[in-house]
């Protein structure tokens, strides 16, 4: 891929994920591995990436912990937090909350994509990373849905997409 690379990060939340939210799940660790693996393959064949990010609870945060964690060793890694609106984690549970501000908190940029929930959040925060990106890591199960809707956007513009199922961890 070529210098400058953007690559947009989704992915289930914890109700879509056969763990839900059981981070010592066996299936948990393995899918953080498989998104570490694929995160580090784009590091490694790229000079300068910036992953983008929605940021929702479970493995897009599980993903954008990744990215920070190997930014330390990687300066020409960026990450932006793309949020769908501005009160995204609202009616979060405060530790997901916490987390995911704090994951916010650290990213190089923030951007939000409406100030406002409604019911083209999904679609247009969809559009938003696809017009960017120029590949896709999906943790998504094939079900329709905001992920399905995102991953379906990526092939229909010809974006490499790669796929981490996850209920074939």
């Amino acid at each position: 891929m070529k210098k400058g690379t953007i690559c947009c990060i989704v992915g289930h939340q914890p109700a879509n994920l056969p763990f839900g939210s059981n981070e010592t799940d066996e299936r948990c660790v393995r899918l953080k591995e498989k998104l570490s693996a694929a995160i580090e393959e784009l590091i490694t064949e790229n000079s300068e990436i910036h992953f983008l990010c929605p940021m929702n609870i479970g493995a897009e945060l599980f993903a954008a912990e990744i990215v920070e964690a190997l930014q330390a060793e990687n300066k020409n890694v960026t990450l932006t937090a793309v949020l769908p609106y501005e009160l995204q984690a609202a009616d979060w549970p405060e530790d997901g909350r916490e987390r995911f501000f704090e994951t916010v908190r650290r990213c190089n940029e923030e951007k939000h994509v409406q100030t406002h929930f409604d019911d083209m959040c999904a679609s247009n925060t969809a559009r938003f990373l696809v017009d960017a990106a120029d590949c896709m890591i999906a943790v998504w199960n094939g079900a329709p849905g905001d992920v399905g809707l995102a991953v379906q956007m990526a092939k229909e513009k010809g974006i490499p997409v790669t796929v981490i199922h996850p209920d074939r961890l």
